[in-house]
């Protein structure tokens, strides 16, 4: 034969498929779609000529992949502190939910769970996208084993166009996705950063009622000598203008930061000469910079974004753990989501603070705790309420000067409620007690957790003596060790 070679499709023994392809110079390529339902092989008919106008031919089969076309999960990977779930198109982002308000959205879409740990809340950020989500929750998981739950459905996940999920990928759609991972380990170095939700145009400081901007915390078993890390972020929700060293880093540590691109910064210390031998940064919790920072302006509300710390590395070589953060684009206090302040508000809040509800209408995807705390203290509670409704019709966060000492609490029992004064403490109250309560009330917040601490004990210890305090019913899996008391106005 020659050193050219033409190919050519031909009529012939085994040319059934010849219609579905073409050759173009050397390669064979499709004219059609080819459904792997349709068979699992094409054959056709191949004349191949060389350069003299020798040529001979043959019959060939083509394997054909089936590729599953309904919506399925790709792929489940775990991170320090939650997962990431990919699929095989675009689902409806409108359908989804975690949380439920006033049975509007139904039962969560999304369930993490584990073995020993139990149920785990965070907050959930979909990718623009569509193909792909990230769980973030709220505390870094711990060793165990993790069940993954993705229900399909109507009101669950499903494609743009509504086609339900087929959770186990055999082509029929309408079951569950159930998967699982297991932690092994967790990391004695890793750099964390918190979740937040604040409004467009406003500063992120967290704790909101402070100047630390956004805190990227180490926590270290003391020995990281040097550090470095990628601060990433949605520019198009945050503006970053700085990120300072903390007062908590040692003076003779130098902070040092770089601008990778738009949403990259690269934060990092080295100071290994300077440490004492064998020591390094203190062990625990340490916050090392803040990050200064004002949501953007044209951010919309109720936008959602991953803030992370990627590619950590500790004393030059150690790749550590680097966590995730979700920001949310909402008032501190808008449990509404409408941009402003109101009554329905603050009495969204109070739904939370009563277990009525176990997240928020417009908020279905996110942790409540981000937008109704406003205390900071890590629960929603009546003061929380309280502190909503003092601002109700301004355009202004709430503050804990606007929230009225309480003066009536909220009791819980075996699944009724009931208001009471807040009790008198004279002759109830030991020194220690007392002394407690009297520092309390110089903080709205741990005036808070005081009353409650106080007045679960007291009910309690009444309920026992007196068979008195509360409005029992029968049907319940609370007991008498499980009273939710809940200060603040009622």
């Amino acid at each position: 034969y020659g050193d050219t070679f033409t190919f050519e499709l031909v009529a012939g023994e085994g040319d059934v498929n010849n219609a579905s392809f073409a050759i173009a110079g050397s390669q064979l390529i499709t004219t059609t779609n080819l459904d792997f339902e349709a068979g699992a092989t094409r054959s056709i008919r191949v004349r191949v000529t060389d350069g003299d106008g020798e040529s001979f031919e043959l019959t060939t089969d083509i394997q054909v992949l089936n590729q599953v076309e309904t919506l399925y999960v790709t792929a489940l990977e775990s991170v320090l502190d939650g997962f990431r779930m990919s699929f095989s198109q675009q689902i409806n982002m409108d359908v989804v939910n975690l949380y439920d308000a006033m049975s509007i959205h139904g039962e969560a879409d999304l369930n993490i769970r584990g073995a020993a740990t139990g149920d785990v809340r965070g907050s959930v950020v979909i990718a623009a996208d569509g193909t792909s989500l990230q769980f973030v929750a709220d505390s870094p998981l711990a060793m165990d084993t993790y069940f993954i739950v993705a229900r399909s459905g109507a009101h669950a996940f499903q494609t743009v166009t509504g086609e339900w999920l087929d959770g186990n990928s055999d082509e029929v759609a309408g079951d569950d996705y159930n998967g699982s991972f297991t932690v092994l380990e967790t990391p004695a170095i890793r750099l964390e950063i918190p979740s937040f939700a604040r409004g467009a145009g406003q500063d992120v400081n967290v704790p909101a009622a402070s100047n630390a901007g956004i805190p990227l915390v180490l926590e270290s078993d003391g020995t990281v000598r040097s550090l470095y890390a990628i601060f990433s972020y949605d520019s198009k929700l945050l503006n970053v203008q700085d990120v300072v060293p903390s007062s908590e880093l040692p003076s003779f540590v130098t902070l040092t930061t770089e601008f990778l691109e738009a949403g990259r910064i690269a934060v990092m210390f080295d100071a290994t000469g300077s440490f004492p031998d064998g020591e390094g940064a203190p062990a625990g919790r340490l916050v090392i910079a803040n990050v200064q920072s004002q949501v953007s302006a044209t951010a919309g509300n109720g936008s959602l974004a991953i803030l992370s710390l990627e590619s950590v590395i500790s004393n030059g070589t150690l790749s550590v753990g680097g966590g995730s953060a979700v920001q949310l684009v909402a008032a501190l206090g808008d449990t509404t989501g409408d941009g402003s302040f109101s009554v329905a508000d603050s009495t969204l809040a109070a739904r939370l603070a009563m277990r009525l509800d176990s997240g928020l209408v417009n908020y279905p995807l996110v942790n409540p705790s981000l937008v109704a705390d406003v205390t900071g203290n890590g629960t929603v509670s009546m003061l929380d309420a309280a502190m909503i409704a003092g601002v109700s019709g301004v355009d202004q966060g709430p503050s804990t000067d606007s929230a009225s000492p309480p003066r009536q609490m909220l009791l819980r029992h075996e699944g009724s409620f009931r208001r009471a004064d807040v009790i008198n403490t004279s002759g109830v109250l030991s020194e220690e007690e007392s002394k407690t309560l009297s520092e309390a009330r110089n903080s709205a917040a741990s005036r808070a957790q005081a009353f409650a601490d106080i007045a679960a004990g007291w009910a309690a210890s009444r309920t026992m003596n007196e068979g008195a305090g509360f409005t029992l019913t029968g049907d319940s899996d609370e007991t008498n060790k499980s009273i939710f008391v809940d200060p603040g106005l009622v």
